[in-house]
């Protein structure tokens, strides 16, 4: 008896995954269907993003390039640039000395009084 129980229940369990078989399969199948149109309608404009991605890093890649290439060819004129002023630097530093000494003796012109104009008479 106890045989015949299991053997039932075991059918019944059979039965029951058969159903979900039959009824989980064509889903599975439309679903599989489904995705393979939707990537195949959609498949030009992935190959699209493929090229605008590849041409964005090529110009990114040259971007870099250019960068790194001025920033080269900037250090390069200031180390030339400071190795040729270098020895100017003391002739530099005695005109500003000098520069400066007139401009501080150089006589000003009274806080609010109009400027001298050559060639006018003021009288």
């Amino acid at each position: 008896m106890l045989e015949a129980l299991a053997v039932g229940f075991m059918i019944l369990i059979g039965v029951i995954v058969g159903l979900f078989a039959l009824v989980l399969l064509p889903l599975a199948l439309v679903g599989l269907a489904l995705k393979l149109l939707f990537s195949l309608i959609l498949l030009p404009f992935r190959v699209v993003g493929w090229l605008i991605g590849a041409a964005g890093s090529v110009l990114v890649g040259l971007g870099k390039l250019v960068v790194v290439v001025f920033g080269a060819c900037l250090a390069v004129v200031f180390l030339l640039g400071g190795a040729l002023l270098l020895p100017l630097l003391p002739l530099l530093l005695i005109g500003g000395f000098i520069w400066l000494l007139a401009r501080v003796l150089r006589p000003r012109a009274a806080h609010g009084a109009p400027p001298h104009r050559a060639g006018v008479s003021t009288v």
